[in-house]
């Protein structure tokens, strides 16, 4: 992939999955990251997901154009729940 156009994974459920064929993704309520879709492009990061159900994962390929991006690479980054809130 070239400029902010990235392959990404997410891991899930098969019933999740299913229901994200249907009617798109859907941002959580709260996370790591605050609100929003988790996706990465480490495949074997989303293979680990989700954490409480490793008999019923499966992964979902997608292609992300990422527009602007900010990088929080460590636990307790200063933006790490307020990211959202800086455009």
């Amino acid at each position: 992939m070239n400029g902010n156009v990235y392959r990404m994974y997410h891991g899930t459920t098969a019933r999740v999955a299913e229901q994200i064929k249907i009617h798109g993704f859907q941002p959580s309520a709260d996370g790591m990251l605050g609100r929003g879709v988790y996706l990465t492009r480490d495949l074997n990061k989303a293979s680990r997901y989700p954490l409480k159900k490793p008999h019923e994962r499966v992964v979902i390929r997608v292609i992300v154009n990422a527009g602007r991006v900010k990088k929080i690479n460590h636990k307790h980054h200063p933006l790490q729940k307020t990211w959202h809130y800086q455009g």
